[in-house]
């Protein structure tokens, strides 16, 4: 996987919390960073939402079109196929806060859903390394039952009913509670490509998260971009 950076801030802030009027407390010096309680990079992914949303008309040199030039540079490495980035026609553009991909698209499938879960279950199957696995149609009731059991909680309702799973087909379910628990921090669409975007401010990335994260992309053309973002 290829990613694009940007410089990471020197520094880091810090709050100090103190009854007005009084002076600091001997135990001022042991308060936490800022950081340590608050994520900043969702408030920062924010501003960015709202700026790449600005002149969309311009296309290529709208704030959505340098920002995509700047990626372009990066030699993101897509899921299947390649992109030329010259060529896009700014079509389907649609630009997400903090979304849960899965989720939504689980939601947008329903009331049928059997096919939309039977190819999360394949896909999970191979990544997983699993043969031995019902497809999610296959499974009983209420494991199948969309109004009784969401997919994200179907290892723990068959530990809780009695319901015997195999180890291969825990493993592919416990996977799929994971894809519908991600919500990366940024997720662009444009033409038929998905850029879903990690972001980090002042912490250092978590290899499982961007594992796990690279794993929930399945659409045909996506690319992870591992951003860190700068207060300019």
């Amino acid at each position: 996987m290829k990613y694009i950076g940007f410089p990471r801030p020197s520094c880091t802030l810090a709050v100090m919390l103190e009854p007005v009027g009084q002076s600091p407390s001997k135990y001022s010096s042991n308060m936490k960073n800022y950081d340590y309680y608050n994520r900043e990079e969702r408030a920062i992914c924010a501003h960015l939402f709202r700026l790449l949303h600005e002149r969309l008309k311009e296309k290529h040199s709208s704030p959505l079109g340098q920002f995509l030039k700047i990626l372009s540079q990066s030699n993101l490495e897509f899921k299947n196929g390649t992109v030329d980035f010259n060529t896009l026609q700014f079509n389907n553009v649609a630009i997400y806060c903090e979304t849960s991909i899965i989720r939504d698209a689980y939601q947008n499938a329903k009331p049928d859903v059997n096919g939309f879960m039977d190819r999360m279950t394949r896909l999970l199957m191979k990544q997983e390394n699993v043969k031995d696995c019902r497809l999610y149609s296959q499974l009983p009731d209420p494991l199948s039952n969309i109004s009784s059991t969401h997919p994200k909680q179907i290892r723990q309702k068959a530990e809780s009913k009695g319901i015997k799973l195999t180890d291969g087909e825990s493993k592919v379910f416990g996977a799929m509670q994971g894809m519908f628990n991600a919500k990366p921090d940024l997720v662009i669409t444009i033409d038929n490509l998905l850029f879903v975007c990690e972001a980090k401010h002042t912490e250092k990335f978590d290899d499982k998260q961007l594992i796990r994260t690279w794993n929930n992309l399945f659409t045909r053309f996506s690319s992870l971009v591992r951003l860190i973002l700068c207060l300019m």
